[in-house]
């Protein structure tokens, strides 16, 4: 969290910048210093352990794993799947179909379309979410860990969907 110190008599170094870590700020004309505990630039939070473990277990986990309840939404799971098998009409698909998977991911659409087209082209600007989904490409399977209450947390595995041919996908950055 950043801090502002105004009228503070902050030590400067011989060239007259501020010391690192300060940096000297305008404050209605008159020079001020803000202190900076953390950088100034957000972290992206796509690039994070914890949203690709998340994104692998709602794109791969199974139904018990995501909504451990018995009663509520559970026709909303399943949704990379359903997303695909819901919205193309196979028989309208020619043999030589191509796709484009804008924001894939961790991948499941992107396999799931493979099930449907000869080439699918899986894009999206996560390093990390790509890297999950190349690992499951590559080696047909990605062992992780998901939260289920406060620290605790349980072990999956996030699977190549059977009878897809892996060798159809690639993931390109996006």
């Amino acid at each position: 969290r950043s801090e502002i110190i105004r009228g503070a008599n902050l030590p400067r170094q011989q060239s007259g910048n501020p010391p690192q870590g300060i940096s000297s700020v305008a404050l209605h004309g008159e020079p001020a210093q803000v202190a900076r505990s953390a950088p100034l630039v957000a972290e992206n939070i796509y690039e994070s352990d914890r949203l690709v473990r998340e994104y692998l277990l709602f794109h791969y986990g199974e139904p018990d794993e995501i909504f451990p309840w018995k009663t509520g939404p559970r026709e909303a799971l399943r949704f990379a799947q359903r997303c695909v098998r819901e919205l193309i009409n196979s028989s309208s698909v020619g043999r030589d179909a191509r796709a484009l998977d804008v924001g894939c991911a961790v991948g499941r659409s992107s396999f799931e379309l493979a099930g449907h087209c000869r080439e699918v082209i899986g894009l999206d600007s996560s390093a990390a979410f790509l890297a999950a989904a190349e690992k499951i490409r590559q080696e047909g399977a990605l062992p992780y860990d998901y939260a289920v209450e406060g620290a605790r947390t349980a072990s999956a595995t996030a699977c190549l969907p059977r009878g897809i041919d892996a060798e159809r996908v690639r993931f390109v950055p996006g």
